[in-house]
């Protein structure tokens, strides 16, 4: 099992971890610390971290537009 890691995306810290063929687990650790997980089949690392980084994107958008009505 390999692990790569990106940290720091605007307070948000990835972990992308490669299970079998095309199989990759991500771990998204939020300013909150609190952990998501998510697996899914992906062609490389690569499109497996860059799922990762869209799905932080949607979780700042999220957080901002719901501050905003709070």
């Amino acid at each position: 099992m390999e692990t790569n890691s990106k940290s720091n995306i605007n307070g948000y810290s990835l972990f992308v971890q490669h299970l079998a063929n095309n199989l990759y687990h991500l771990n998204i650790v939020d300013p909150d610390e609190q952990v998501h997980h998510f697996e899914g089949v992906y062609s490389s690392p690569q499109a497996a971290m860059e799922k990762g980084k869209s799905v932080i994107e949607n979780f700042i958008f999220w957080r901002k537009k719901t501050a905003k009505l709070g």
